[in-house]
């Protein structure tokens, strides 16, 4: 890609989800980028008040820095939406790979690998993960339903997803083995 078709990605991106315009997509993805805020926020100082500073620290690095590289690979592929069928929900930003699909499993994968990290009961951590991956997947399922993507784009957003949170899940389990993070308790 050229540098004249990377300044027009950067500014439809930065006009359809800075602010700059109005736009159907911005109003409907503004509640999804706040609930995961929230939750984001919820599960870090869970962690804060339970005397986990450092794992807390470590989640909240590693679901913000996966919402950024999830940014920088969907502006580098640049590929358009389909158009096979009318989308049943207005969008204009780019398609592969899926946003939805890669945040949700970045940031519901992520925080359920990491707070596995944090408890010692194996039915909790069971649970922790099996409503990460339901999450997930449903997302990446109603962006296939709505028609606003490709198959290829949900399936190589769970990808990205899901390979960022085992890849901070070996990290801390790695911190953890070295004492840089607290280890589990009950």
């Amino acid at each position: 890609m050229d540098s004249d078709s990377w300044r027009i990605v950067v500014r439809c991106k930065l006009c359809c989800e800075g602010g700059l315009v109005s736009s159907p997509q911005k109003k409907t993805s503004r509640p999804k980028t706040a609930v995961l805020a929230l939750l984001v926020t919820i599960v870090t100082t869970f962690l804060f008040t339970t005397g986990k500073r450092h794992a807390g620290l470590f989640v909240l690095t590693t679901v913000l820095s996966g919402a950024f590289l999830n940014t920088l690979l969907k502006l580098a592929f640049a590929r358009v939406r389909p158009d096979l069928v009318a989308p049943l929900t207005p969008v204009s930003t780019l398609s592969f790979l899926s946003g939805h699909a890669a945040i949700s499993a970045v940031c519901y994968l992520t925080l359920g690998l990491m707070l596995t990290q944090t408890q010692a009961s194996r039915s909790v951590r069971i649970h922790l993960i099996m409503t990460a991956a339901i999450l997930a997947l449903l997302v990446g399922v109603s962006r296939i339903y709505l028609g606003v993507h490709f198959p290829s784009d949900v399936l190589a957003g769970w990808c990205f997803g899901t390979s960022w949170a085992l890849i901070c899940q070996m990290l801390m389990s790695y911190f953890q083995r070295t004492e840089r993070i607290e280890q589990p308790s009950n």
